[in-house]
């Protein structure tokens, strides 16, 4: 990159900041480290009880490029509203106060996405699964294994198949335009609090979208720390969010049946998947009544999922248990799964 960074399109950076006191500077210096040097980070803290508000002030005196907004503490959605309020950048980004960029990420999804002149670009991420001792549990990188420029109606003729790799559910791996965002007013349900912001926010952008760009790079590393991350906890509105979005999907892709068979399929799917969360089987019991309730119109074909091969045989057999109400033998299919795959048995 030239230093001459005026003849650049500056990216808005929004970091959303809460009690983060161990992490957050790993995650800003990962910022700070841009091969594309031509952005502004907005840190928002949002009411940090612990140092993290010190931390960022002090980075933020060493690089002009940052800014620091302290608010009162009103969640995640909350927090990366007033980030966009602030934001000057052509392209809009995000990131996570304990996770990191890799150092390209910037200046390759910038590239992609001015090559093609697109209105969203998304990227691979790696998942790394902490335990509390801090020790990694698992590392898997998940990401589309072609970089492509599509427009969005072959996205959604073939959305499950993109869907999959894990980057419509989240807005931290990937460039957004700001022109698309503020003249549509797309902004984060601030009542969501507790997971699924994501991607009901996605699902509002991408309705306003002409293409997209899906590159096969990761570029973004995101921790599921088990002492610290609120998607590895229980809270009954994580169900409703979760309808709700299932719905928003299935609009999407209500001209395509394929599609929205599999989404009704996995939709059923991801909500039985919160449970997992809580061994309480008084509430595990309330919110499959919940669910069941909610999702009972979805016209699912139930036999053809079986022979899908977009599926896998792990998808084909939840299905088949949660169709069949076997429910506590795929609870305890589910967990026994991921003490094995975290190595705590």
């Amino acid at each position: 990159m030239s230093d001459n960074n005026k003849i650049y399109p500056l990216i808005s950076i929004i970091m959303p900041v809460y009690n983060a006191e161990k992490y957050v500077k790993k995650a800003v210096e990962s910022v700070i480290k841009q091969s594309y040097t031509h952005f502004e980070l907005i840190i928002v803290d949002d009411g940090s009880t612990d140092r993290s508000a010190y931390i960022c002030e002090e980075l933020a005196k060493n690089d002009s490029r940052i800014r620091v907004i302290h608010k009162k503490n009103s969640g995640v959605s909350s927090a990366r509203n007033t980030g966009i309020q602030y934001s000057l950048g052509k392209y809009i980004t995000f990131i996570d106060d304990d996770d990191e960029y890799d150092e390209k990420y910037c200046e390759i999804l910038l590239n992609s996405i001015e090559k093609h002149n697109a209105d969203i670009i998304k990227c691979g991420r790696k998942n790394i699964t902490i335990k509390i001792d801090g020790s990694i549990t698992r590392t898997i990188d998940r990401f589309y294994p072609k970089s492509c420029f599509v427009n969005i109606d072959s996205f959604w003729e073939d959305y499950y198949e993109f869907k999959k790799y894990d980057f419509i559910g989240s807005v931290w791996n990937g460039l957004y335009r700001a022109d698309i965002i503020k003249q549509y007013n797309i902004i984060f349900d601030e009542n969501v609090l507790h997971g699924n912001e994501d991607i009901i926010f996605n699902y509002s952008y991408l309705r306003n979208c002409k293409n997209i760009v899906i590159q096969s790079d990761v570029l973004y590393y995101h921790y599921y720390r088990l002492s610290h991350s609120t998607s590895m906890k229980f809270h009954g509105d994580q169900i409703s969010n979760r309808i709700r979005s299932i719905i928003d999907e299935a609009e999407l892709v209500k001209k395509y049946p394929e599609q929205l068979n599999l989404v009704y399929l996995d939709g059923i799917r991801s909500c039985f998947c919160l449970l997992i969360a809580t061994n309480n089987k008084e509430i595990r019991n309330k919110y499959i009544k919940i669910i069941e309730r909610e999702l009972k119109n979805c016209k699912v074909e139930r036999p053809k999922y079986l022979y899908d091969k977009k599926l896998s045989i792990t998808f084909k057999i939840e299905i088949f248990l949660i169709y069949h109400k076997l429910y506590w033998v795929y609870f305890g299919l589910r967990r026994m799964r991921m003490m094995i795959i975290n190595k705590i048995i």
